[in-house]
């Protein structure tokens, strides 16, 4: 379908959704969103007419959607029990599907969805939304062009002061980690985003060592030691424990043989980089912050997520026009899921968990 807009569903109304819906719209050369699905009632209308998507029909659920003929991809923006039955009825119906992570409540789930996008033979895209800021995708370019030499470290941490009142319900004797489903707390939630930026820079995760723990009933933090296939080591930290950080603080640092990078998500268009060879040489030892090449100046953490959510979108339709497979596929959920789980087994036995593709 080339040259084709893409005709798309969003499945899930809520807040992230708003996030989905300013994203496509600013590719409206590439999408076009067609419909809106909500089980709960008005809701859909009311997303509707907030973005001024009157045209768009209006739906109470993915199977509503699905069976819609003019629809080509959903956009699935519910919590997570819904990513498997609603990615696998599109994939019956031959429609393309981009998912909110977590991506399954499982890895047996996870895999059970990516097997079902091969066999359909459709596009799929995890929406690990910090892999597509302009900011990463230029650190990924220098990687890529061997500006940092041998990847030899990463490190990744989301510290949210917010995720305390989402698990509020929890009595505050309650200490014991849920580790049985790690889609349901702080590894998935914010972990899993941390662990797909760290495998987008460093390649294949063979090995993790994890520790997960609730304080207070409600307080929850997540560390993890990731080993790469090509020799580098990273760290992962995802916490609501972290005291006077306000709001979300994300930050990763990748380091080589020749250079490292330094990216603050609050301020979206810069990166602080050091370089030992080329023109840097002549440059003060130490990080240099430098513009992002085509990026848009802001220094709006809000507008940084929009931007990410929007490289996602382009990526998504792009792979749809083209037929090619998008990159941080269902495969990249798939393999994220291993890990998150990892993490969970490693932190209850105390012992590293192989995870060799």
């Amino acid at each position: 379908m080339a040259n084709e807009k893409v005709r798309l569903a969003i499945i899930g109304t809520g807040g992230v959704a708003n996030g989905h819906a300013l994203a496509h719209k600013r590719n409206s050369e590439l999408v076009e969103i067609v419909a809106l699905a909500d089980v709960v009632p008005g809701k859909a209308k009311d997303f509707a007419e907030r973005h001024g998507l009157t045209n768009a029909k209006l739906c109470e659920g993915y199977e509503e959607v699905i069976e819609l003929s003019d629809v080509d991809a959903v956009d699935i923006c519910t919590r997570w029990p819904v990513h498997d039955p609603a990615s696998l009825a599109a994939f019956a119906a031959g429609k393309h599907v981009l998912c909110e992570k977590p991506m399954a409540a499982s890895a047996e789930e996870a895999k059970e969805m990516y097997e079902a996008a091969e066999k359909a033979g459709v596009v799929t895209l995890m929406d690990f939304t910090y892999r597509y800021y302009p900011a990463a995708r230029f650190i990924k370019s220098l990687i890529d062009e061997g500006q940092f030499g041998e990847i030899v470290r990463v490190r990744t941490e989301y510290l949210f002061a917010g995720f305390r009142r989402r698990s509020a319900e929890r009595s505050d004797n309650q200490r014991k980690p849920d580790t049985d489903q790690p889609s349901s707390n702080i590894i998935g939630e914010l972990g899993s985003h941390m662990i797909d930026l760290a495998r987008f820079y460093a390649g294949a995760v063979i090995r993790v060592s994890g520790r997960y723990i609730i304080i207070g009933g409600y307080n929850q933090s997540m560390n993890a030691i990731l080993d790469f296939s090509d020799g580098a080591v990273g760290t992962i930290e995802a916490s609501s424990t972290a005291t006077g950080r306000p709001g979300h603080y994300r930050r990763s640092e990748v380091h080589g043989t020749k250079g490292a990078a330094v990216f603050y998500y609050s301020l979206p268009s810069q990166v602080e980089l050091y370089l030992t060879e080329g023109v840097s040489r002549y440059v003060r030892k130490g990080f240099v912050t430098v513009p992002v090449p085509g990026a848009t100046h802001t220094e709006n953490d809000h507008e940084g997520w929009i931007q990410g959510i929007t490289g996602a979108s382009r990526i998504f339709a792009q792979a749809i026009q083209s037929g090619n497979k998008a990159k941080a596929d269902f495969y990249d959920g798939y393999r994220s899921q291993i890990i998150m789980e990892a993490i969970a087994k490693s932190s209850d036995s105390g012992q590293a968990i192989d995870v060799t593709p």
